[in-house]
């Protein structure tokens, strides 16, 4: 369930249905873009209590579900999550901890800077929100974003990376160190053409 954009949020049905579940999706918009083949329900993020009624019916959450970490220590107490609890969610929302973790691991990482503390705004930056979902509130850091509505919430910057933008898939089954790729996806990004923006 993504608060964003529910659209972006049926993937996880899409991919249950061919594997032979029936799933059961709340969405804050209840979406004809969710499957005809599962049960939606209408959802609101701000009800902490919200619950799914089967023990024995697992959560998989999507998209901005990770900007409420609250809401999925809520939903650990119902039942099982496939996906990282909500202790994990709380560390890599964190953008320094996550970039200490990767450097502990040895894994490039980009240059972070806190919001007391911005660069230059000379357009190698980024202005990045810390709670946020598909691009929504990121802007090159130059002249014309001192006024940016970001500004006016929790926010890093990063240091920006040129190059064609990727996103690839692990799935970590055991012990640490079991991860295992799946796939790599080049991301279709700032195309006027399917009118994406530039992030």
């Amino acid at each position: 369930v993504g608060k964003e954009a529910s659209i972006r949020s049926a993937r996880a049905p899409f991919s249950a249905i061919p594997a032979g579940f029936q799933p059961f999706c709340w969405d804050p918009f209840a979406t004809a873009a969710l499957p005809a083949d599962a049960d939606v329900q209408r959802c609101d993020l701000r009800d902490r209590t919200i619950a799914w009624s089967a023990a024995d019916m697992p959560l998989i959450y999507c998209g901005g579900l990770e900007n409420h970490p609250e809401w999925l220590a809520e939903a650990e107490k119902a039942g099982r999550i496939w996906g990282n609890p909500a202790s994990v969610v709380r560390e890599i929302r964190q953008p320094f901890i996550l970039a200490e973790k990767m450097r502990e691991l040895r894994l490039p990482t980009l240059e972070l800077l806190t919001s007391s503390s911005p660069p230059q705004p000379d357009g190698e930056w980024l202005l990045k929100p810390i709670q946020s979902g598909g691009g929504r509130g990121i802007a090159i850091w130059d002249d014309e974003a001192r006024e940016h509505p970001t500004l006016a919430a929790p926010h890093v910057f990063q240091k920006r990376a040129h190059g064609l933008p990727y996103s690839a898939v692990f799935l970590g089954t055991g012990a640490p160190g079991d991860v295992n790729f799946v796939g790599i996806t080049r991301q279709l990004v700032g195309l006027e053409s399917l009118n994406a923006g530039p992030f």
